[in-house]
């Protein structure tokens, strides 16, 4: 069974959460949730998976990039990265490939 990720978003945006990017894909549906902190692990991603993200090993703005390219290639449902510590701010190259591929980009703090 799986929901669409816009009815998600109506529930956890009360807890910081905000969207980003992506706002076209926001009808993604989502069966399950992964976490993915490296490229490595993203190779484990399947489709409808809501993906989360500290950025704990993530370094730059091209393997957050990557990570979410992957993700998209395996038909994942969108992301959510933890920005503070590890990833102050999302670069508007991420942004723009969210929204040029319809992959909903979420941010909390």
């Amino acid at each position: 069974m799986s929901i669409a990720i816009e009815y998600l978003y109506k529930y956890i945006k009360k807890f910081d959460v905000n969207l980003l990017a992506g706002e076209s894909g926001l009808n993604n549906k989502v069966r399950w949730t992964h976490i993915v902190e490296n490229e490595e692990i993203a190779s484990f991603i399947q489709a409808e998976e809501l993906l989360f993200t500290t950025g704990v090993s993530i370094k730059d703005d091209t393997t957050l990039l990557n990570i979410i390219n992957i993700a998209k290639d395996h038909n994942a449902s969108g992301i959510v990265v933890n920005t503070g510590k590890y990833i102050e701010k999302i670069s508007e190259e991420v942004i723009d490939y969210c929204n040029e591929n319809e992959f909903p980009l979420f941010v909390m703090p």
